[in-house]
């Protein structure tokens, strides 16, 4: 009889078949696989180890090809909520207007990216992360959207660890990466106060208690929607709109072992 870790495996390796061989996504994958030397095997026991051992976790792991393309998997899985998450941003970013947006500790490009790509919008987004594993692994897949993404999208390296200031943009974004700074609450204030005047910041915060998770992972919690805007404004951000995405049952496997539960909050701010 199989014990539970062996059945949500088998669930995974589902998962990830059908998303890395599905008619929409099988020529992506099989042009990132070839780019970066991966096998089906590698992708599979990544995301099985991403998975079933979150409380375990290091950051230092996301600096591997084999776990940027899990987290870009995540957000191609029918269904999942990184699907809904990304849906949501994309609207509040149609919302209004903007010319220069940056994506701080991106980890691997949303969708919004994608469809500004595809739709040839000329506005400059910049992503931003510590490692310059994401930032290759991003161009591959950009390159494969379309060669000629440079002329839309830049590249910066931003360690939220370090003193340096982020610039001046429309638009900051935080998916589910400011949790990750060993201290998120002065990397915020210090990227507010340098922000331009009504600068738009959209964040995605896992709500969730950072004991079920591994030590060197999350550094700060947010255990309901109220102490996440609360958060928010001691920061100096003025809350304009929120939606929260609940996991996925049977889908979004990791979720569901985290202890204590876990939803995502999506917020829209203004300096």
């Amino acid at each position: 009889m199989l014990n539970k870790n062996e059945i949500d495996a088998r669930k995974l390796e589902k998962i990830t078949l059908s998303t890395l061989y599905s008619p929409k996504y099988k020529a992506e994958f099989d042009y990132i696989k070839r780019k970066l030397s991966l096998s089906d095997k590698q992708i599979i026991d990544a995301v099985i180890h991403y998975s079933l051992n979150l409380n375990t976790f290091d950051n230092l792991e996301y600096n591997s090809n084999a776990l940027l393309t899990v987290l870009h998997l995540h957000n191609c899985v029918q269904g999942s909520y990184h699907q809904k998450r990304q849906k949501i941003i994309e609207a509040f970013l149609q919302n209004r207007n903007w010319n220069t947006l940056i994506d701080i500790g991106f980890g691997v490009p949303s969708s919004y990216v994608f469809n500004n790509l595809k739709k040839g919008i000329i506005s400059t987004i910049t992503l931003a992360d510590k490692d310059k594993t994401a930032i290759d692994f991003a161009s591959i897949l950009l390159e494969y959207h379309n060669s000629s993404f440079r002329q839309m999208v830049d590249f910066k390296i931003i360690d939220m660890n370090d003193s340096k200031q982020v610039g001046k943009y429309d638009v900051y974004l935080f998916l589910d990466s400011i949790e990750h700074a060993y201290d998120p609450t002065d990397f915020l204030k210090r990227t507010i106060k340098y922000a331009p005047q009504k600068a738009r910041f959209i964040l995605a915060l896992p709500i969730c208690s950072k004991e079920s998770l591994g030590n060197n992972f999350h550094y700060i919690e947010w255990l309901n929607k109220t102490s996440a805007i609360e958060w928010l404004k001691s920061c100096g951000l003025k809350v304009k709109q929120s939606k929260k995405i609940d996991p996925v049952s049977g889908i979004d496997i990791f979720a569901e072992r985290i202890k204590g539960g876990f939803y995502n909050l999506i917020v829209e701010c203004f300096k």
